[in-house]
């Protein structure tokens, strides 16, 4: 049995992921002196990855709505395999919210 497969689009870009690049992120209240700093990847845009199974969506779009809120137009394209694994094929049955 396969995962369920998605891309995901904001504003009608593509969602490739994390980049290279780093970000200033809220402190965390962690470690000895109680705020620690933190950084964290940026988002990358582009050719839209591929993201396999619900945990997995839940995962990137919590990174999504973290970084940008929730003012962007996001959606969900679940990828649907044609005949062999290897070669998914995206269906018209977005979710948009």
């Amino acid at each position: 049995m396969r995962l369920p497969a998605y891309h995901i689009f904001v504003d009608g870009r593509g969602y490739a992921g994390e980049g290279t690049g780093d970000e200033d992120a809220p402190p965390r209240h962690t470690g000895w002196t109680g705020r620690s700093p933190q950084t964290r990847n940026v988002l990358a845009w582009g050719d839209p990855m591929l993201i396999e199974g619900r945990k997995g969506l839940r995962s990137h779009l919590d990174r999504i709505l973290d970084r940008l809120g929730d003012e962007h137009r996001i959606e969900i394209l679940r990828v649907v395999a044609v005949n062999a694994p290897t070669e998914p094929a995206t269906q018209l049955s977005g979710i948009s919210g």
